[in-house]
């Protein structure tokens, strides 16, 4: 394996019966205590992996085309505030992938901007209705 493959670059988790999942890079395979799971629930598991490379700092993508998954994600790296680019690729199809960082933000602004005005909106034409009969 030289440099130039991507698989040198890039580390693969392996998560299976056993509570401590296994990392290859480089063509070396590490137990990674860091990442040691009880949870039974997939979704569970693959989004706390994630989200631990993710605040290593290292670019992640999550292969999943579970509408919870991507629901976790969204949710965990707001609360850890987690910046590093993480990815939602889909397992079938043109294999869409779904930035969740720019996601983030999109939902962020909408919580934090549009919500609001869009409650004032409903709140005036309320006032405007009852004033209007």
């Amino acid at each position: 394996m030289s440099e130039t493959d991507p698989a040198f670059k890039n580390s693969l988790i392996i998560t299976g019966a056993r509570d401590v999942p296994e990392e290859i890079k480089m063509g070396i395979r590490i137990m990674r205590q860091d990442m040691r799971t009880t949870h039974e629930e997939a979704d569970a598991i693959m989004t706390s992996q994630a989200l631990q490379i993710a605040l290593e700092k290292t670019p992640v993508t999550v292969v999943s085309d579970d509408t919870d998954v991507f629901l976790l994600l969204l949710h965990f790296t707001e609360s850890n505030n987690i910046d590093t680019p993480v990815y939602m690729e889909a397992t079938k199809g043109e294999r869409t992938v779904i930035d969740i960082i720019e996601t983030k933000a999109i939902v962020l602004y909408v919580r934090g901007y549009l919500l609001p005005m869009l409650l004032q909106v409903v709140i005036l034409c309320q006032r405007y209705t009852v004033l209007a009969n």
